[in-house]
């Protein structure tokens, strides 16, 4: 189990919302981890979901899944994007749509949001940039690898008082929470989604989210969290309005731990500007534009 404070730990055991999953997305995992399942099953349990199955249904007509038919219905749209990503993309929205309705204290939630779905963009298309299978895997680790900053906002909203954390690198910004809670949003996210039986492999993401190296991390599942990490560094790039001297340095970063060449990397950036609006509309969320 990840290692938190037991104050912490106690905390986080007695606040509603973080203690435990709704019961439709404690239904997907169980799901995804389900080796049989089958397509009507997953319509089934989406079907009684509205919200959540028209998210699919967007995303799966998207550009993001840039497909020569449109899916009608549901069923189309679970076969366009596969059982597995489905329920990774359901699991995210019903997470998001659960946790986005959490009153805040402490910080700026919608730029918390921006930031994170920024990342998941991120993620996305360095997914799709490096061959890998598990793109909506890597989608759900970004878009959730600073769940534990929402803890930290609802248990001890203080720590951000006087700063803007969304202003800041987040290594940074995990050093100032130590120094306040002997923690940081890491550790706690890491927590949380081990609490919630998520996959290994997410779990150590959410902890190493801000190292690019994956030191300490299992060898089938450094490069997943390297691109993870790598989101979180592009995506504080974006917010922070890039020149050409951070885009090059990212671009020598992205070539060191993902073999990405840096002048792809900034061909990238055009590329995801295409894209970022694609997901605000999804997600329904107002991105920041540049």
């Amino acid at each position: 189990m990840s290692q938190v404070p037991e104050e912490i730990a106690v905390r986080l055991k007695t606040c509603a919302g973080f203690s435990s999953l709704p019961p439709v997305a404690m239904t997907l995992i169980e799901l995804a981890r389900n080796a049989e399942i089958v397509l009507d099953s997953v319509a089934d349990i989406l079907g009684g979901e509205p919200a959540i199955a028209g998210q699919v249904m967007c995303i799966a007509n998207s550009e993001l899944y840039a497909r020569r038919r449109r899916s009608s219905n549901l069923r189309q749209a679970l076969i366009v994007l596969g059982l597995s990503a489905t329920l990774t993309l359901a699991l995210g929205f019903t997470l998001v749509a659960t946790l986005r309705k959490r009153p805040t204290k402490g910080f700026d939630f919608d730029a918390y949001w921006r930031r994170a779905l920024v990342a998941a963009t991120w993620g996305k298309l360095l997914s799709g940039e490096l061959g890998r299978r598990d793109t909506e895997e890597i989608f759900l680790g970004c878009l959730l690898q600073d769940i534990g900053m929402l803890a930290i906002d609802e248990i001890a909203p203080e720590v951000y008082d006087g700063i803007d954390p969304f202003r800041l690198n987040h290594g940074r910004i995990s050093q100032h929470e130590r120094t306040q809670i002997d923690t940081d949003h890491r550790a706690i996210g890491s927590w949380m989604l081990e609490n919630w039986n998520m996959p290994d492999n997410l779990v150590q993401a959410v902890s190493h989210s801000h190292d690019l190296t994956a030191a300490g991390v299992d060898a089938e599942h450094k490069s997943y969290v390297r691109a993870i990490a790598m989101s979180g560094e592009l995506a504080d790039l974006w917010v922070g309005n890039p020149d050409e001297v951070s885009i090059h340095r990212a671009g020598q970063e992205a070539h060191r731990h993902l073999g990405i060449l840096p002048n792809r990397l900034a061909e990238m950036f055009d590329i995801i500007r295409e894209q970022l609006p694609v997901a605000e509309s999804i997600f329904e969320l107002s991105l920041i534009h540049i």
